[in-house]
Order: structure tokens, then sequence, then C-alpha cells
């Protein structure tokens, strides 16, 4: 398959101090240039970008087996110089299904047992997530707690049956996990979706902290400062695609990105302490308002998915960010206005956001915007995508897409480069 590069000029400017300057309302009067070349028809999805050249490095397309369903989340990565393996989480079978990218197969299927081979007791739980913080040492995490994890190796056998030590004495309550665990220096960082939290009463909620770490070093477990910013709590009420945020950590400056959907900007928090360094804006005003703006409802219309999906439809929502630690690179995905709703079977439908257009924010790791590019409607999902060292991953698990199959992941992997 043939590289397609394309590279889009525009009036070159300080574009974060241009954006605050005209207070982050007035679109940008930039022209765009677009050249193309190399590209089969179909084989490369319309690209729009302001200072940023995008480049199709490859496409990916690996078969699943008939135990692995197409919409596990998180995707969890493990980038060696030969492979990147995708770590599934496997509730239905119990298991984390471990797949190579280049392979384009399943490469091993752990299935956590106590004792070694065919011989062991299996894990009779569910598992949710996991981390690896090498291929012959995962951690498994147990839907809805932290107190429950195990450590397994290579062959799926459970090396240690109680690995986070400081829950030997502690037994916090219900945890439900918010999506990807994060691991760095020997550190977890959770997602608290903390099934306390009513959306439609932020207020309520205001004292509940989001985020948790785990020092694996000294097996020290503590709640991190990050509650519902005032925004959010002015309003009173928020999206359910809000309500949790979203978080990576830029290892080239030793902090947290953390992404609030609804918000135009962007936190940066010292790992140390969690204290907020900065906020940055990280919004393309071009493409709508945020949900921030969305009118606030009566508590009894928040819940179901109808009116929570119209909002989708009409306002910019921001869904997650990654950071690329190969380009010291940070990409903030959203979700993009349509013109016109969707039909009301559809907006029933969890997976209804799939037929907007997938923006990505392109920033550098101080939070400087550097540009833009928008994919269109029905194309890709973001909450199965991922960063590996050959760009961003963005994955065809939308199931509005015409070819779309359950019995593939599927990739197309973009990278760019600030002009």
């Amino acid at each position: 398959m043939r590289n397609c590069l394309l590279s889009v000029f525009c009036r070159k400017r300080d574009y974060p101090a241009f954006l605050e300057w005209v207070g982050g309302v007035i679109p940008l009067l930039a022209g765009v240039l677009f050249a193309i070349s190399g590209c089969q028809d179909g084989e490369v999805p319309a690209i729009v970008g302001n200072n940023v050249s995008v480049t199709l490095a490859k496409q990916v397309r690996i078969s699943l087996d008939s135990l692995t369903p197409y919409d596990v989340v998180p995707v969890v990565p493990w980038v060696t110089e030969q492979e990147t393996y995708l770590f599934l989480t496997n509730p239905w079978n119990r298991s984390v299904d471990v797949y190579g990218v280049e392979q384009a197969r399943l490469v091993n299927r752990l299935q956590p047992v106590k004792g070694e081979g065919n011989e062991g007791e299996p894990w009779l739980h569910t598992p949710r997530t996991c981390v690896v913080i090498s291929p012959d040492s995962i951690l498994v995490f147990e839907r809805g707690s932290i107190t429950d994890a195990v450590l397994i190796d290579w062959r799926g056998d459970i090396v240690d049956e109680a690995p986070m030590k400081y829950f030997a004495s502690h037994a916090p309550s219900f945890f439900n996990h918010g999506g990807r665990v994060l691991l760095h220096e020997n550190v977890l960082y959770f997602k608290n979706a903390s099934l306390d939290i009513d959306l439609s009463d932020l207020n309520a909620a205001r004292h509940i902290p989001l985020c948790y770490k785990y020092d694996l070093n000294r097996h020290e477990f503590s709640a991190l400062p990050l509650y519902y910013p005032p925004s959010y709590l002015k309003r009173g009420a928020i999206n359910y695609i809000a309500g949790v945020p979203q978080l990576d950590v830029v290892t080239s400056r030793d902090m947290m990105v953390v992404n609030w959907a609804a918000k135009s900007r962007l936190e940066f928090r010292r790992l140390s302490d969690f204290s907020l360094v900065e906020e940055r804006l990280a919004h393309i005003s071009r493409w709508g308002k945020t949900l921030l703006h969305a009118p606030v409802r009566g508590k009894n219309q928040y819940g179901g998915y109808r009116k929570e999906n119209e909002e989708l439809f009409a306002f910019v929502s921001y869904v997650t960010v990654f950071y690329d630690r190969w380009r010291d690179l940070i990409y903030r995905l959203a979700f993009l206005p349509s013109k016109q709703l969707p039909p009301p079977d559809v907006l029933d439908d969890m997976m209804a956001p799939g037929q907007n257009r997938l923006g990505v924010v392109v920033l550098d790791s101080k939070g400087q915007l550097k540009g833009y590019a928008v994919f269109p409607a029905k194309t890709y999902w973001p909450y199965t995508s991922f960063v590996g060292k050959e760009g961003l991953y963005l994955s065809k698990a939308n199931v509005y897409r015409d070819d779309f199959s359950e019995d593939y992941l599927e990739y197309d992997v973009f990278v760019f480069e600030p002009a």
C-alpha cells in the first residue's frame, strides 16, 4: 500500500495567541489548500486541516477469533522493536486476548489460573481492564473492584494473587473503573466513574475524587485532587459522554494532561501532587460550541440515550486524549456536530455518535495548538483507538461504516507533523 500525504498550507501566525485574541469565537479566516498525492480511490478519507500535514502511514486488518468481541475497551498496546501487541480484556471469555498488529492475528490468550497449566484452578472473576508492566507481568483488574487484581505471566498463570498489598488491610468499596489505567514509573492512575454520581446533579458530587493513584513500590493508595471543574458545577448537569475526565501521562514533562469533554481547554497537572499548572486552549472554534453551551435540561430529562445523543449532534464533544511519546505530541479527539439529526431509532443507540465526523486537535507537549484534522462521518471510533510507534491508530470499529465487520480489528494509522 502506498503512503498518501495530505499537506495543508495556510496563513502562518501564532495560532493559540490568535485564538485568544478573537476570544475563541470568530472562525479562522484562513484559506486551505490541499495537495494530495499517491492515493487510490477510497484509500484515504477526506481530511481538512490547519498548519499540519497528515500521512496515512499504514492500514491494519487483524482477524479476530470467534471468542474475541470487536468492541473490547480499552485497547492496551505494548510496543516492541518488532511488534505492537494489543491486550484486550475479554469479559465474556474471562481472558486477556493478545493480538499482534504485524502478525494480524491472535498470538496468545491469557486465562488466569491458580497453579500451573491445565491443572490450575481458574480465576472466576470478570476482568475489566489490564496493565502491562512487561509481557510476563500483567495486572488484571476485576470489574467493579481494584482490590481483587491478580498478577499473571505470559502463560496466564497467576504469580501473585494479591499484588496490591495495600488492600490486605484496607478494603475500599465498589470501584467502577473509568477506562484506561495508566502506568508511569511504577505508579498506577485510575479514573473513578463512581456510581454515586448523578450527572443531573453534579453539585452533589463536588467532593467526589475522580482519580486515584497506587504506588507499586510503596504500596500506597490515595485519592488525587481532581474534581468536577467550576464550569461543570455552574451548569449543575452534564451529558453522559462528559461525565468522566480522560487522562494521559505526558512523559516528556512529567505531567498529566486532563481532558474534560465539555471544555474548550486541556488541563496540565503535576504528577507529584496533581496540582493544576495551567490550562491551554485546545478547541477549534469553527467546529462549533462545546457541550458546556448545551441548554440545561430538567433533572428528569437526563438519562436515556435520545436526549443525550441529540446534544452530541449539536455540540462539540472532546471524548478522549492521547499523548504520542514518539513525536512528543498530544491528540485531542472530538465528535463534531452534524447539520441534521439522525432518525429516532439511531438516537436511541449508544453508538449513535459514530454517525458524526471525527476531529483531531494536534498540540505539542506544552499544549501549544499546532493544527487539526477532520475525518468523515461514519468512519472511525475513538474509544478503541490508540497511539503506537507508527502513529495514531484510528479504529474503524464504527458500526455505521458500510464495510463494518465484527470479524476484524481494523485501523488507519496516521502521522501528524506540524508545518
